[in-house]
Order: C-alpha cells, then sequence, then structure tokens
C-alpha cells in the first residue's frame, strides 16, 4: 500500500507539474537547486572575468573559497567551463591545473584542524598559483612584466579567496547583543565579489553599447549611497568604476561613479529624486571627458539606473544604516540583562508550574457525585422516611416499585424545576404516610441542589479564571525575558555629531542613539534641564533626522527622579489619519461606547472600541473600564491574545458583585509593513477597503466577561494586510444590522474624497437615517499613507 500511494503520487505530479511544483514539501528541494545553479553561474562568470590582458584570477579565488562540498564542487565545475572557452588554450589550462590543485587540497585536508583557520585557503591558493604560475614565467626566461603580472595574479588569487570567503558563508541574523547581520568585513567581502561579476558582465552590451551589467552597477551604487551614506556611496562608486575601466580599458567610470555615489549620499537626506538625479547628473557631467559612444551610452545607463532606483522600495539592503561606528552594550549591561533575563525566566516557569498544578489538582476536585440528581431522593428519603412505621415495607419487600416509581417522577421535577404531588403514581401517594411532608422536603433537597450546581459552576468558573492569570502571568514573564535577550546598539558617530549639535544650542544632555530589534533608530537626550530643546521639538526632531540621516517622529518628553528625558523614534513608512463620530441612544445623556486610538513603541497602531451592555452610564462605565485597561496592557508590550483573556478574566469575577459584560473591537495595524489583526470579542463586523474591494470581518467569539471558558480558542482574531491608500471602519452594532449591511459597504466601496473624519460622519447619518437611534452609535475611520519625509 505504501509503494502504490507513493507511485500514485508521482504519476499525479508528473501529470500535473504545476501542482507538483507548489506543494510545500518540493521548496527545500527547489531552493537547494537553485543554489547548485548560482554557484555553478557564479564560478564560471568568475574565471571569465579578466584583466590584465587575458589575466583572470577570481575564478580560482572562489573555488578556494566555495568548500569541498556539493556547492564548492558546482563552483569547480563552472570555474572549469569557463576557464575552458578563456582564448589562450595554455592560460586556460593553467588556471584549470591551479584551481584542481585547490580543490584537491581543500578535499584532502577538509578533516585537519588548520583547515578550519581563515587563512589556510588563501595560503593553499597562493601556494597552488605561486608553483604553477612559476613554472610559465620560467619557460619564458623571467622577464620583468611576466614577473610582475606573475606576483600580481597570485597576490589577486590569495585576496579573491581570502574575501569571497566571507560572502559564501552562511549570513547570521542578529545575535544576542544585537549586532548587525553584516558586519563590516563582510559587506566589503560583498562589495568586492559583485565588482568582479560587473568585471566579466559588463562585455555583455545591447543596442551597440548599452550595458545592463553597468546600468546594475549604477543602481547599485545609488542604493548604497541612500541607505548608507557617503562612505557606502563613494566606496562602491570607486570599486564597481574600477572594475569596469578594468573591463573596459579606459580610466572613467571609477570617477564618474565615485562622484555619483559621493554627491548621493551627501544628499541623501533630500530625497530619492535628487538621489537619482544627481547620480544620473554627476555622470553625464564626467562623460564630457569620454569618448563619443562612452559618452552617449554612460548617460542612458545613468538614466536607467535611475529609474529602477526610484522603483526599488525604499527599505532595500535593510542591513545598511547611515553612521558607522557601532558598539554593543556594555560589560556591565550586559551581565546585568543576563541576571534579569535568567530571573524572569525563572519566574515564568514558577508560574507556569503553578497553573499545572492548580489545574491538575482543580480536575480531580470537580469530581464529585455531590450534584447527581439521586441525592435530592437520598436525603429526603433520610428525612422523611427513617422513623417511618411503613420504611421495611417501602425500601425491603417494595423497594423495586418505590425506585421505580422516584426515578419516573426526576424528570418530571428537573422539567419543572419543582416537585408536585401528581408527578407520583397513585400506588405510591397512597401508601406513602407522610405522603405531604415527602413532597415538601423533596423541594427543599431539589432548591439545594441547584443552588450547590449553581455555587460549583462559579466556583469552577473562578478557579479557571485564577489558573488562566497564572498562565497569563508567565507568557508576560517569559516574552519580558525574550526581549531582554536583545540588547541594543549604538551608534559612537551619531552620539558625537548630536552631542556638538546640542552643545551649539547650549543644553548639556547625555545622547544615546541606538538600533532596537526591528532595526530602528532610538534617540534619547537626558539631562537636567532641556527647555531649550523642548521649546522646538518639532525643529529639534528635523534637526535629529538631517544629521543622522533617518526620519524621526514627533519626540515624547518624560520626568522622572533621575531628570528630564525626551526620547526620538525613527518613523514608520506608514502612517494613519483617523477620524471618530459618535452619537448617544435616543432618550439618553451619555454615549454607552468607548474608543481610543494610539501607537506604541514597537510601530504598531492600535484601535479599541467597546460597546458596555445596555446604554448610559452604566454601559459608559464598563465600556470605558475595558478601554483603559486593554490600553494600559497593551503601552506595557502585552500581546493582544494576554490582554484580552485578562479582561475576559476580571469580567467574570467581577461578576460575582454586578453582571456585565462588554463587546471589544481591538485592531493592530504594523506601521512598519502594513500587517493589519482584528480581534474581536462579540463586536460588530468592521471593513478594510483595498482599492475598490470591501472586506468585511465578521465575529465569532462571544463578549468579554460573559464567558468563563478558556478565551483563547474562541477569540475571534483575522489576519490582513493593508496598503497605502487603504481604508478601515469600526462601527458599533447600533450602527448597522450585521445582517442588512449592504448599505454601508457600498458606501465605503464608492467613497473617494474627504478626509476620514468625513467618512466617520457620513456612515454615522446614514447609520441613522436606517436604523435610527435605537442603540449608541459609534464609528471609528482610519486611511492609510505612506508617510512623508520630514527632512
Amino acid at each position: 500500500m505504501r509503494r502504490e500511494g507513493l507511485w500514485m503520487r508521482a504519476k499525479q505530479g508528473a501529470a500535473n507539474p504545476v501542482r507538483l511544483l507548489t506543494r510545500p514539501e518540493i521548496y527545500p528541494v527547489l531552493r537547494r537547486a537553485a543554489l547548485l545553479l548560482l554557484r555553478f553561474v557564479m564560478g564560471y562568470l568568475l574565471a571569465r572575468a579578466e584583466i590584465f590582458s587575458g589575466r583572470a584570477p577570481f575564478g580560482v579565488g572562489f573555488v578556494a573559497a566555495g568548500g569541498v562540498g556539493t556547492t564548492g564542487f558546482l563552483g569547480l565545475v563552472g570555474a572549469l567551463c569557463g576557464y575552458a572557452g578563456m582564448p589562450d588554450l595554455s592560460d586556460g589550462l593553467r588556471y584549470a591545473a591551479v584551481t584542481i590543485l585547490v580543490f584537491a587540497a581543500g578535499f584532502v585536508f577538509q578533516d585537519v584542524g588548520a583547515a578550519r583557520k581563515p587563512m589556510f585557503m588563501p595560503l593553499v591558493t597562493a601556494a597552488a598559483g605561486g608553483f604553477v604560475g612559476a613554472v610559465f614565467v620560467a619557460a619564458d626566461g623571467f622577464p620583468l612584466a611576466g614577473v610582475l603580472l606573475y606576483v600580481s595574479e597570485v597576490v589577486l588569487m590569495t585576496g579573491a579567496a581570502y574575501f569571497f570567503r566571507a560572502v559564501l558563508g552562511p549570513f547570521p541574523t542578529a545575535d544576542a547583543a544585537g549586532s548587525p547581520p553584516l558586519s563590516v568585513r563582510r559587506l566589503v567581502s560583498l562589495l568586492i565579489l559583485v565588482s568582479c561579476l560587473f568585471l566579466s558582465l559588463s562585455r555583455l552590451v545591447l543596442f551597440g553599447g548599452l550595458s545592463p551589467a553597468r546600468c546594475a552597477a549604477m543602481l547599485l551604487v545609488l542604493l548604497l549611497a541612500r541607505r548608507g551614506g557617503i562612505g557606502a556611496g563613494s566606496a562602491s562608486g570607486l570599486s564597481v568604476g574600477l572594475a569596469l575601466d578594468l573591463s573596459a580599458g579606459t580610466p572613467f567610470y571609477a570617477v564618474a561613479y565615485g562622484l555619483a555615489g559621493l554627491m548621493a549620499g551627501v544628499f541623501q537626506g533630500a530625497g530619492r529624486p535628487a538621489c537619482a538625479g544627481l547620480g544620473v547628473l554627476v555622470t553625464a557631467i564626467a562623460a564630457q571627458w569620454a569618448e563619443e559612444p562612452l559618452r552617449l551610452f554612460a548617460i542612458c545607463e545613468a538614466a536607467v539606473a535611475a529609474v529602477v532606483f526610484l522603483a526599488v522600495p525604499d527599505d532595500a539592503l535593510p542591513f545598511l544604516r547611515p553612521g558607522a561606528p557601532r558598539r554593543a552594550a556594555g560589560g556591565e549591561e550586559a551581565r546585568l540583562r543576563d541576571t534579569v533575563r535568567q530571573r524572569l525566566h525563572g519566574a515564568a516557569a514558577s508560574f507556569r508550574s503553578l497553573y499545572e498544578a492548580l489545574t491538575g489538582y482543580f480536575a480531580q476536585a470537580a469530581h464529585s457525585n455531590d450534584e447527581d440528581i439521586a441525592t435530592v431522593f437520598d436525603r429526603t428519603t433520610n428525612r422523611v422516611c427513617k422513623k417511618c412505621a411503613l420504611a421495611a415495607v417501602c425500601w425491603d419487600r417494595e423497594s423495586l416499585a418505590t425506585f421505580h416509581a422516584l426515578g419516573d417522577t426526576a424528570s418530571a421535577m428537573l422539567a419543572r424545576g419543582a416537585l408536585e404531588s401528581s408527578d407520583f403514581p397513585t400506588y405510591f401517594s397512597a401508601r406513602c404516610l407522610n405522603f405531604a411532608r415527602f413532597v415538601g422536603v423533596g423541594n427543599e433537597e431539589l432548591a439545594a441542589l441547584i443552588y450547590r450546581r449553581q455555587f460549583r459552576a462559579r466556583l469552577r468558573e473562578n478557579r479557571t479564571q485564577l489558573c488562566r492569570q497564572y498562565a497569563d502571568l508567565a507568557q508576560v514573564l517569559q516574552g519580558m525575558a525574550e526581549e531582554t535577550a536583545t540588547a541594543p546598539v549604538y551608534d559612537c558617530e551619531a552620539e558625537d555629531r548630536l552631542a556638538h549639535y546640542l552643545r551649539s544650542l547650549g543644553v548639556e544632555g547625555r545622547v544615546a542613539v541606538s538600533l532596537d530589534a526591528a532595526r530602528r533608530t532610538r534617540v534619547e537626550v537626558a539631562g537636567e534641564n532641556l527647555s531649550a530643546l523642548s521649546e522646538g521639538r518639532r525643529g529639534a526632531a528635523q534637526a535629529f533626522s538631517t544629521l543622522l540621516g533617518v526620519p524621526l517622529g514627533p519626540p515624547e518628553q518624560e520626568r522622572g527622579t533621575f531628570g528630564e528625558r525626551i526620547v526620538f523614534t525613527e518613523s514608520e513608512p506608514l502612517a494613519a489619519v483617523i477620524g471618530v463620530a459618535a452619537r448617544q441612544k435616543q432618550g439618553q445623556t451619555i454615549n454607552g461606547d468607548s474608543g481610543a486610538h494610539f501607537k506604541t513603541d514597537d510601530g504598531t497602531l492600535y484601535l479599541l472600541l467597546s460597546d458596555g451592555m445596555g446604554s448610559g452610564q452604566a454601559a459608559s462605565m464598563d465600556s470605558r473600564q475595558a478601554v483603559r485597561l486593554l490600553e494600559r496592557f497593551l503601552r506595557a508590550g502585552i500581546p493582544p491574545e494576554s490582554a484580552l483573556g485578562t479582561l475576559n478574566s476580571a469580567l467574570v469575577l467581577r461578576g460575582e458583585q454586578r453582571v456585565g459584560f462588554v463587546t471589544v473591537d481591538l485592531v493592530a495595524l504594523n506601521l512598519l509593513n502594513g500587517d493589519i489583526a482584528f480581534y474581536k470579542c462579540g463586536a460588530a463586523p468592521s471593513y478594510l477597503r483595498c482599492g475598490r474591494k470591501v472586506t468585511r470581518v465578521v465575529n465569532g467569539a462571544l463578549p468579554a466577561g460573559l464567558s468563563a471558558d478558556d478565551l483563547f480558542p474562541v477569540l475571534d482574531v483575522t489576519r490582513l494586510r493593508a496598503a497605502p491608500g487603504s481604508v478601515l471602519l469600526l462601527a458599533s452594532d447600533g450602527v448597522a444590522d450585521p445582517e442588512a449591511d449592504d448599505w454601508l459597504r457600498r458606501l465605503l466601496a464608492g467613497w473617494d474624497d474627504g478626509s476620514p473624519q468625513e467618512l466617520a460622519e457620513q456612515v454615522l447619518e446614514a447609520g441613522a437615517r436606517e436604523r435610527g437611534l435605537a442603540d449608541d452609535m459609534t464609528v471609528m475611520a482610519l486611511r492609510v499613507e505612506r508617510r512623508r519625509d520630514p527632512r
């Protein structure tokens, strides 16, 4: 059966290759195949990258750095194919011999400890290239020009093996210290590898002289200048320009691309069009000193690169940041973070163990026969029949008939909630000497049973919520421990620039510029007297943005025991414009709905809308309290699921004193990437318009405080993606009937002009016409926009 199943799946895949390629298990195979193909192509291209009139040392360095695995072998095959196509057969054989010697040496010594050293393979490459090259130079009689080329070639082989190794290794993510994913050495090595590839590809031209490789080179220079500033722009321009000059044999591209990267880096804060325009302008000016065919094509290539640059997202090359020297947290701070993290982990484990222990104990204690319906008759007979003269007759000789009589009575008693004389058969009521007292005591025991069931149900609810609180607390502590594992990385150079600027304003403050886990810049200025800075905080934000090359949002000022502190955080790519409209129920003076919107430090915008049970003062108090608690939880960094679970538990426990529940509509919009999550607890439908398409987000969960069950499986969560121009609409249940909201969807789909405030008011007026003012009505409208660079 197993072989037949595999055979049928193989036949289905062969019959439908598209379906086979879309299966999830095929993705690792495709990625592996793409990596192998890339290694082969790179080996071939680097072997064809020639300098110094036919010298091609970069393929040898690539094989030396690629290792001896499958990917390294494919790189070897690609390099050999490239060298086989060289015009001079003797040169191709020489490079092929060196390449095979290097790969063989790496294969033989792969298990030796010294082979893991960074300089082992570069030294092996130097030895192999020096030995084979010396044989060919000796055959020519050691001419001076030949010796110089021989030495230069060995140096380039060795350098390529050293730098390419840094690129071909695994790319690490940010570590616990928050270090950048790409070190300076790896960035320089990557730039050298790309320049060598441009050296090979630049010979491919279109329309008689237009080179796609040179277009890509100018695009790379503009991207690096935009993201990395003056240093990255000028360095990349000189590097790729030098490679193109070596290929073309003319000293033009290093000057043109280097100046273009320099000017684009100087004006990186002026916006993307300015960077692109300066790149084209500088290239056009430098082209005046070039020959006529080269002049026209250089300008055209720069223009093509500028157009593509404007279309590339601004967050391309995220591993680059303006500024340079960075330091991780100091030793004391790192040790303190480790201590705090260990204690938080220990506290989280303790509360998790307490949750599991209490859950197991309560589960065992819940099994009790005290709530069985049979206990009603057991306790009644003990109170009435124990001293009766006919007890032996009823419970010995006629016990079976007595049990049948009581069993037939149980169903009617439970359905009615009370015991009546007519429920008993005639033979039982006629024989019983204390029948009236039996019925009365039975009703007393039935009421006691109902009370016990209610009490135990409430007790189970409270115990469940108590256990859930311990589980939520453990989850929050675990999240805090994970956050402390990522220490910020501080930018020393940026701190010096900002400190100099503050001194020019007469402000003496301590400056800290750091990158958080999401690679966003954060600036903190602390001191005793920051009045000169706080009076023009918007101007300070613009000045800091220009100095750092990063757009900063509005500052937040704090006062505490240690003095004043002003915090600037890097602005998110997306912004939101919000409008709110509300109207109370007819005959009421207070709206029972409450709402709020706020943004947290991680770039998440939260929208909250809560509807209290009923209307008036009590409903308003419940909804305001729910919104206030949720806002505090979310601002403190507690995840929405845990925050809603805690709110539900609090409302259930409060039900001991006063019954009340609220609906909750919680929206979390990530302003970094547009991800949006809808969390609903009994709330009315929400609407998201992207283009002309309106998506209706419905609710399938109970209101918070109505049920004591575990909230997480029934919490309704919907995740979508919003783009610039998307419109979000939240409304309470008094605005539109969930079963007849076509008018609202048509209104939202056809809405074009105006602000979100006007949209909210328009929806509110339409809802009042459709349903009247039979309930409180609140509308929150939001439009997603691309944030403008304040610089």
